[in-house]
């Protein structure tokens, strides 16, 4: 096989949609499955609130073994969750299929201030947090592969507001 011969295979494979499907993986889509509901515009004030996250959020990722950036939540609610079934209850969080393991179903909640002091980067999110909500919650859900959800409550607009990512330690 001709040097030209190598090339030309070379290419084929990589142009094979089969093999290689192009575009840019979205491994977040994969691990970070919620209901639809979650991402819905509730009404202007909290479309507002997560403008400002988004922007404060823009470029930030969670440093693990994989770095995950952060994904918008916006839903309706009377209150901040207080665990993992209102968290599923408002669609925020969903169970797997493959989740067997507790360890996967493990709830550990944060203070915002006390979780970003962890992230280097992320004072100017977490001051946005403080601007915007009085109350403020983190829940990490897992152990190895943790889903972290940074909720802000708008009692006014009665809903929820915040920001969606993941950290992931073997």
């Amino acid at each position: 096989m001709s040097g030209s011969d190598g090339n030309d295979a070379f290419m084929a494979m990589l142009n094979n949609p089969v093999i290689n499907p192009g575009g840019q993986p979205q491994p977040q889509a994969a691990t970070m499955a919620r209901s639809p509901n979650c991402c819905v515009q509730v009404n202007a004030a909290s479309q507002t609130c997560q403008d400002k996250l988004m922007a404060a959020s823009h470029g930030l990722w969670l440093t693990s073994e994989t770095d995950m950036p952060w994904q918008a939540i916006q839903v309706a609610a009377n209150a901040l969750p207080e665990g993992l079934e209102d968290l599923e209850e408002l669609g925020i969080w969903q169970s797997q299929d493959d989740d067997e393991d507790d360890d996967d179903r493990s709830v550990t909640t944060q203070s915002v201030a006390s979780f970003f002091s962890h992230h280097s980067g992320h004072d100017g999110l977490a001051q946005v947090f403080e601007d915007l909500f009085d109350q403020a919650q983190v829940f990490l859900i897992g152990k190895r592969t943790i889903q972290v959800f940074v909720l802000g409550w708008l009692p006014k607009a009665r809903a929820i507001v915040g920001l969606q990512s993941q950290l992931v330690y073997t």
